[in-house]
């Protein structure tokens, strides 16, 4: 049968979809521009996008026009980014693990809207080294390095899931230590054991 409008029906609902452009809109909130790590600790790049909808996030890095992470997905073959999105947030933040000084510049962070919208943040990474250690709560010596655990003291997770583990030292120029050792209460952990289950990286 033939399929007939009502113009009054679609002007209506043509006022209704153009009187609210703020629900349908993806924008971005003001979160920092200008962010600073020390070589070899994490960075933290925000990211905080209102009404998303069924849009995506993309973080590039405008040096060389990479896409690192496209929606909670890694596209970089470099293990070290990955974005940070707690469930029914709207927070995209953008986490690039054991910085070096080549990871400085600027990153953009894109929503798929039309017309596409894009965030830019620049992230400046200092020489530990240059910076007073107490500073940032590191007590250090001229000859001791210094070593900590990423993140909280005490977590809980699944049996059977993976837990990762991430340790930081802090050590003079041209002094890194040979090796690094863990343990297990006062039991070295051995992750060269044939049983597996354990590595380092």
């Amino acid at each position: 049968g033939a399929v007939t409008f009502d113009p009054k029906k679609l002007e209506s609902s043509s006022q209704l979809w153009s009187g609210y452009p703020h629900i349908l809109t993806p924008s971005f909130q003001d979160t920092a521009h200008n962010i600073t790590a020390l070589v070899g600790d994490s960075a933290f790049l925000p990211c905080t996008v209102s009404h998303l909808g069924d849009r995506s996030v993309t973080w590039m890095r405008k040096r060389d026009l990479h896409i690192l992470t496209a929606d909670v997905y890694t596209y970089s073959a470099d293990e070290r980014f990955r974005v940070l999105h707690p469930e029914n947030s709207d927070d995209w933040t953008l986490h690039i693990k054991f910085t070096t000084e080549r990871d400085a510049g600027v990153y953009e962070c894109q929503v798929n809207s039309d017309p596409k919208i894009s965030r830019k943040v620049t992230l400046t990474i200092k020489d530990s080294q240059l910076d007073d250690p107490l500073h940032y709560g590191i007590a250090t010596t001229d000859t001791m390095p210094t070593v900590m655990i990423e993140g909280q003291s005490e977590r809980h997770i699944q049996r059977g899931s993976v837990l990762s583990v991430t340790c930081v030292v802090h050590h003079q120029p041209h002094s890194a230590p040979d090796h690094i050792l863990w343990y297990h209460g006062s039991t070295n952990i051995d992750y060269d054991a044939s049983r597996g289950g354990i590595s380092i990286q």
